[in-house]
């Protein structure tokens, strides 16, 4: 028996549950993309926090190297023409089964599907690990891609507001250039009535003054 086959054995159906648990949730959010070495980090620490405290606590390499005899054990179920009474049979077979999503030489996504002699699980591995030439995608390729589409649209958007921002304000400018110059036209106007009657005023005032010495004469 080897190092690895004894310590492969040292896992309890439960723990190992946690870890395809743990990789496979990080493994979809990566889009079926390569675990890191800090996602391996997370994953120990999710099996450990579900260990008997009696036993050392797992490593980031021995839960992918316990992983890869997972996913060897899950390419012999998929191979044989029974159904499958493996526990964890279900759970590998969504997340490793099924067509991969890869580049075109156009730029289009496109689904690889097996070829022949290949089975799904075979064609699975190929792109996760860039097989057939290296076509598949990473999920932090197509995680850096997405952030660049993002911030497209997003100095688009910015970009819309802030040409709406301008015309509003220039809009803005334009009434209050209008009111003021309304009201300034209305004070003019209204000073020019103002010194009219006090014209007129002066006017009555000196008739009257010249009336009045006229009938004391």
């Amino acid at each position: 028996m080897t190092a690895r086959n004894s310590r492969d054995e040292c896992w309890t159906e439960s723990a190992t549950k946690t870890l395809i648990d743990s990789w496979g949730e990080r493994y979809l959010k990566l889009n079926r993309g390569n675990l890191r070495q800090a996602d391996w980090l997370d994953v120990a620490h999710a099996v450990n926090s579900t260990r008997d405290i009696s036993k050392p606590p797992r490593s980031g390499i021995q839960c992918k190297n316990r992983l890869d005899t997972v996913k060897k054990k899950y390419k012999v179920e998929k191979s044989k023409n029974i159904e499958s009474k493996w526990p964890f049979f279900k759970k590998m077979d969504y997340l490793l089964a099924g067509g991969k999503l890869m580049k075109s030489k156009g730029g289009l996504s496109v689904f690889r599907l097996p070829g022949e002699g290949e089975s799904v699980s075979d064609v699975s591995e190929k792109v996760e690990f860039g097989g057939d030439g290296g076509n598949g995608c990473s999920g932090d390729e197509e995680l850096g891609k997405a952030f660049v589409r993002f911030a497209e649209v997003y100095e688009r958007v910015e970009n819309s507001k802030w040409d709406a921002f301008v015309k509003m304000e220039k809009e803005r400018l334009e009434f209050v250039k209008e009111v003021e110059f309304g009201r300034v036209k209305m004070l003019m106007e209204t000073q020019v009535e103002i010194e009219k009657i006090r014209g007129m005023m002066m006017m009555m005032k000196k008739r009257v003054g010249v009336s009045s010495v006229r009938d004391d004469s």
